[in-house]
């Protein structure tokens, strides 16, 4: 598989986060149904790639180990939920924990939005604040698991850190124009941006955990700052920057500082940014991939978010390269995750009416087709229990 590289300049819907939020009907039918006619839902056995298929509305996972042997792998995974949406409502993304057994469904409607949980050691779904009847959305979740949504968006926003085995909400010291959070590795430190909405620019800081201590490490009255993460080793800080404008899906910027927030350094100017695709951290923190633009000059995906043609691209700090890691001509190729072993690179890629989850074996490049026909959208990895 041949790449071609970007240099390394030296020197998100992320539209979404700036939008108010209201309230939706949304139902989630727990199921031990699956694709593969199994009578009960399987236990949990290693790691296990998540996604979403989009035609049966079903949430399903597939053993790792299925990716390491293809052959052996069986059909398109096993159902261990099923949505029923009521209204104009569709997943707009999920995402695993990065410890325990939660993956975080991110609900969009005309009307709003919400976050449901799914629990998948028993295939139950419920809500992330069952004590706070209020429209939500996803923001991160903490190193040891527990979620982070911001509610109430319209009339009294708060974001809170809610531990899902206990049901117990802790509303977060940050302001309410705070629209992302990431916590440090060690859980010790948080970064947390703000705005005061379309053409005011951003801010980003860094606080100790409680919010004390903390400083401002950003700030940028022509841009908005998005999805600031920490490396996996708590050494760096990578993040999206796209023009603070009234264009819906524009191109954004990829850049890098030190884990104290000092010494950005510009990555690659043609990350997307509009439609609020995460970068990924690779397991080792030497890699970062993101969902790189191809028709940076196409006025109708500026304005259009089926027009974006994309591919994977992976930023190397630390080597001065960023490189395709996909060549598809003419796709939509969306949401990068590693596979917590770092070996596969996972994404969506839409070449027709329907997409499909796609793996790069990232020590042989060898690019698998991991679903086929399953209009299977939002890869994201359950890590084993160590």
């Amino acid at each position: 598989m041949t790449h071609s590289k970007r240099r390394i300049y030296n020197a998100g819907p992320v539209i979404g986060i700036l939008l108010a939020f209201g309230a939706l009907a949304f139902l989630f039918a727990p199921s031990t149904a699956s694709n593969q006619a199994t009578p009960t839902l399987p236990a949990m056995v290693g790691d296990n790639l998540i996604y979403f298929q989009a035609d049966t509305g079903a949430v399903v996972q597939k053993p790792l180990d299925d990716l390491k042997d293809p052959l052996a792998g069986g059909d398109n995974g096993v159902v261990v939920a099923v949505t029923q949406a009521s209204g104009p409502c569709e997943i707009g993304s999920l995402h695993a924990a990065p410890q325990g057994k939660w993956v975080a469904v991110d609900i969009n409607c005309e009307s709003g939005g919400a976050i449901q949980v799914v629990d998948f050691a028993s295939g139950q779904t419920s809500d992330a604040i069952s004590q706070i009847s209020t429209d939500s959305m996803f923001i991160n979740w903490t190193p040891e698991g527990d979620i982070i949504v911001k509610v109430d968006s319209v009339t009294d926003p708060r974001i809170y850190r809610v531990n899902l085995d206990t049901d117990e909400a802790a509303e977060l010291p940050v302001p309410w124009t705070t629209y992302d959070v990431a916590f440090s590795p060690d859980g010790e430190r948080m970064l947390y941006s703000l705005t005061a909405g379309l053409g005011y620019g951003s801010e980003t800081w860094m606080a100790d955990s409680d919010g004390a201590n903390a400083k401002q490490v950003l700030v940028d009255p022509l841009n908005i700052i998005a999805f600031a993460r920490w490396s996996p080793a708590g050494d760096t800080i990578a993040y999206i920057r796209m023009a603070d404008i009234n264009v819906p899906f524009t191109v954004g910027e990829l850049w890098v500082m030190d884990g104290d927030g000092n010494q950005p350094v510009l990555l690659d100017k043609l990350a997307d940014a509009g439609h609020g695709y995460e970068l990924a951290w690779s397991p080792d923190s030497q890699s970062i991939a993101f969902v790189g633009r191809e028709n940076s000059d196409d006025i109708l995906a500026d304005q259009q978010a089926d027009n974006l043609i994309s591919n994977i691209y992976v930023a190397k700090p630390g080597e001065g390269t960023v490189s395709n890691v996909t060549q598809f001509s003419e796709a939509l190729v969306e949401n990068p995750a590693w596979s917590p072993d770092g070996q596969f690179l996972t994404f969506s890629a839409k070449m027709g009416e329907g997409a499909d989850i796609w793996a790069v074996d990232m020590v042989s490049q060898q690019l698998q087709q991991v679903t086929n026909g399953a209009d299977a959208r939002f890869p994201t990895w359950l890590k084993a229990d160590e």
